[in-house]
């Protein structure tokens, strides 16, 4: 059974027709044509056993792009039912109706100016009223529990968990593998039970809504742990995530059926409802208890085991297809691979050695060839190395980097991991933040063009080389530049040799030098800042966690020994003290070391009389010199409603809150929101859109007043602790502190507060509550020894009349009624008045 790709679809069944113009509530999604002859579908076909097998997954570089405008939800129907095999659609849109799709590597602004895209986060952008997929695919470990066999009892699932779905309309259908079936024997092919279910969206940031159901879904049971096929676990849902992505293709065109296969139709179910807008928001307390969660599903002991299991068998395959590739023993082979544990196979960069073995362009091969051959592979899509090609032959990328730094970038199972190549004396190669050059490099000369991979031949017969992220790359390397993103500081950091600029302006100078050498090469310049940034992102570098990690712990306890430097009075448990500075300093380590999921949980504060040393004592945590100029911000003022105060923060390691009184007195909820914040929103220099990063910042304060807390919602973000005595002149070695603070992240230490804990800080924190003129008048004249049958049904009016306040505001009652329900609970309508019973005798007062 075959498909004419170049087939015409029939006029009255073209989903273009169902295009509605001037619609309030349009829906838009994206459908991409591939080039004739490509494939956009699955493909299925018998082996010589007669058993039937999923060839290789769709690829997608070159093509059309339009933006499809639909009705109603259920239309989706329609518009997959017309899909050709060389069509697939998208959640994402661009900014143009119809555009041509290209690579990035082929891409410039020429191409831009001629309505060329690319299919990625850059270009394509989820519409204001648009759909989602929630994709639901079973694996081996998924718990018995989870399992559906239908679109309604999964809906079913998911409103319990989430109850804001409740009324949700959806469209659901079998995924394209369903049906198929061996027309001889009437086998069914074993698919994983996949469905998909598209909801509408509304006004809906796809990161939020991916973190809120994670979060829901994990907190009601929903969540569990897979494993990839080398033992790293994986953290997993009722849903695969991933997917809602705006630039993720959906493969929902019919699949191409080899002879003696079939398909029995797909069936839709519709469901009539409203598109999701709730709010998505997570509160504090959901985020703590699923990070709990999730760590305690990784340190269970089955767990444990299976991961273990898992690499063991991983590892003896390598081994055993070592040994036979060199005609070594095993024991031999076995010292070539190395074990990892499992903190190590959780870590989002990863080791690739030079005797293990990887797959590209259709063939097996060790990790050295791949390095040996790599200007041949430079840029070539491939299998994720741990899974294979089963998994999919598209999923990773091989970067040479000019054989400086390289890495195999993947994106299977939905998480970003980037695999570093181990160099021959087992150490690693990266582009360095200095250059050393053994020979004179002439920077007014240009290169070699045959060095440059892509060129293109002008009308003299004479070749230049175009504007692509490869040719910029050569440029690079050729002129001995060092090119780095800095994931704390979220600066490129660009060095050349024998330039140099003014600090302030350094990056500016260096991108125009980079410019100059590009005309200087013949290469257009105005694609050149941006392709900056990719490069730089591909060598990013992480100068805190690199120190954090520069030397192992030598199993000396110092934690205790920096605790001891800080000096309570008798009223303050000592012991409660330690919690809170070694929990803030794990959440230091954390913010600088996680991939992903840090959210700030509070900020360490110093509460102490002037000249004590608070600030000298955070100084001391980072070694003096570039590393503490660089990461650590002291006495800074944050407010929130000024985007270069809360850039210049996030900017950051360790940021000190300066003028902390007055940020209370200004806008207390949004700067609670703006330190728990678990990502921030940046534009970097030359990019189109915003771009969303990992929090990398933590915060602590100092303040001089006792009674400094003026938030009546709750003060848990300021963990406080009363200094009498700081020695800040300790010699205390703070990269061992550090280090041994990763090992116990390592080991699943956590740096949020139990509910415990978070109970005795709220007590703690009750001594520095500042109390206004309000609460301190009537605190004065209630009497808590006057005799039960003694106290009076009073309003909140008549209380400020008895504390002396004749003609109280509205604003002041106000706030006496806010003081009397957190004393004594709601009040009670008595004559049609608000009135609390209180302590206060009116014999010694005025009413």
């Amino acid at each position: 059974m075959s498909y004419d790709i170049n087939q015409k679809t029939k006029e009255k069944t073209d989903p273009r027709l169902i295009t509605i113009n001037k619609v309030a509530q349009e829906i838009s999604l994206t459908r991409f044509t591939g080039t004739p002859g490509s494939r956009l579908t699955k493909n299925f076909v018998k082996d010589s056993q007669g058993k039937i097998q999923k060839e290789s997954q769709p690829q997608f570089s070159n093509g059309e792009a339009e933006t499809l405008k639909i009705k109603k939800l259920s239309d989706l129907e329609e518009v997959t039912q017309n899909l050709q095999p060389n069509q697939c659609i998208a959640t994402g849109t661009f900014n143009l109706a119809t555009c041509n799709i290209t690579t990035k590597s082929n891409f410039s602004d020429n191409k831009y100016e001629l309505s060329f895209r690319t299919r990625s986060k850059e270009d394509m952008h989820r519409p204001e009223f648009g759909i989602g997929l929630f994709d639901y695919d079973q694996d081996d470990y998924m718990p018995e529990n989870m399992k559906c066999n239908s679109p309604d009892e999964l809906m079913k699932k998911l409103v319990t968990a989430i109850p804001e779905f409740e009324g949700m309309g959806y469209s659901a259908v079998g995924s394209s593998s369903n049906g198929i079936i061996d027309e001889i024997t009437a086998a069914p092919f074993q698919s994983n039970g996949g469905m998909h279910i598209y909801i509408a969206l509304k006004s809906i940031d796809l990161d939020q809504l991916k973190q809120f159901i994670k979060v829901r879904l994990w907190n009601s049971g929903l969540g569990y742990i897979s494993y990839a096929r080398n033992g790293a676990m994986l953290e997993r849902t009722l849903l695969d995530l991933s997917v809602l992505s705006p630039e993720r293709m959906i493969y929902e065109a019919k699949p191409v059926l080899g002879e003696g296969i079939s398909q029995k139709p797909r069936i839709w179910n519709h469901k009539e409802g409203k598109a999701f807008t709730a709010n998505i928001t997570l509160s504090n307390e959901e985020i703590s208890q699923y990070e709990q969660l999730v760590t305690d599903a990784k340190k269970n002991n089955e767990t444990i085991a299976i991961s273990d299991k898992l690499q063991n068998n991983y590892r003896n395959n390598q081994v055993t297809q070592r040994a036979k590739d060199k005609s070594i023993s095993l024991d031999e082979a076995e010292k070539l691979i190395p074990k990892r544990s499992l903190a190590e196979l959780s870590k989002s960069t990863q080791i690739l050695g030079l005797d293990e073995t990887i797959e590209i362009n259709g063939q097996m091969m060790l990790v050295s060839e791949l390095l040996a051959r790599g200007e041949e592979f430079d840029g070539k899509a491939m299998p994720d190395p741990i899974e294979g090609s089963s998994y999919g032959y598209t999923t990773a990328k091989y970067y040479h980097n000019g054989g400086k730094n390289p890495l195999i970038v993947t994106l299977a199972h939905g998480v970003k991991t980037v695999y570093k190549i181990q160099q021959e004396n087992g150490s690693f190669k990266r582009v360095k933040t200095n250059v050393v050059t053994t020979k004179s490099i002439n920077l007014n000369e240009p290169l070699d063009i045959d060095s440059f991979p892509h060129k293109r031949m002008k009308k003299d017969g004479t070749y230049k080389p175009i504007c692509t992220i490869e040719n910029i790359e050569r440029l690079i390397i050729g002129y001995g530049i060092s090119v780095n993103y800095d994931v704390i500081s979220k600066d490129t950091m660009i060095l050349i040799p024998g330039v140099s600029g003014i600090t302030e302006n350094s990056a500016n100078t260096a991108i125009e030098s980079i410019n100059s050498l590009a005309s200087l090469n013949n290469i257009p310049i105005g694609q050149v800042p941006r392709y900056v940034a990719v490069i730089a992102d591909r060598n990013a570098i992480n100068p805190v966690a690199e120190w954090i990690t520069c030397k192992k712990w030598d199993q000396v306890d110092r934690i205790n020994s920096l605790c001891d430097t800080l000096i309570t009075g008798d009223d303050f448990p000592n012991d409660f003290k330690n919690i809170l500075v070694t929990k803030w300093l794990i959440s230091a380590v954390a913010a600088a070391t996680v991939p992903s999921g840090f959210h700030c949980k509070g900020v360490l504060t110093f509460q102490g009389a002037q000249n004590l040393g608070k600030t000298s004592w955070l100084n001391k945590l980072i070694p003096k010199g570039l590393l503490r100029d660089n990461f650590f911000l002291d006495g800074h003022h944050i407010d929130p409603s000024n985007k270069d105060s809360l850039t210049t923060a996030i900017k950051h390691w360790i940021v000190e809150i300066g003028e902390l009184d007055s940020s209370f007195k200004k806008d207390i909820a949004r700067l609670k929101g703006f330190i728990t914040q678990g990502k921030d929103t940046v534009r970097r220099p030359y990019a189109r859109t915003n771009s969303d990063y990992q929090r990398r910042t933590v915060f602590c304060a100092s303040v001089n007043e006792v009674n400094f807390l003026i938030d009546k919602t709750g003060n848990s973000r300021f963990w406080t602790i009363p200094l009498v005595k700081i020695d800040y002149k300790h010699n205390i070695d703070m990269q061992q502190v550090f280090a041994q603070l990763y090992d116990e992240l390592q080991q699943g230490a956590t740096w949020w507060l139990t509910e415990i804990e978070e109970k005795q800080l709220d007590e703690q924190n009750q001594t520095h509550k500042s109390v206004s003129v309000i609460e301190e008048r009537v605190l004065t004249i209630l009497n808590h020894n006057l005799p039960k049958d003694k106290w009076k049904n009073m309003s909140a009016s008549k209380v400020l009349q008895a504390a002396g306040i004749q003609s109280p505001s509205n604003p002041q009652a106000r706030e006496c009624g806010s003081i009397l329900r957190g004393l004594y609970g709601q009040p009670k309508k008595i004559q049609g008045i608000m009135k609390w019973l209180v302590p206060i005798d009116l014999n010694f007062t005025h009413i």
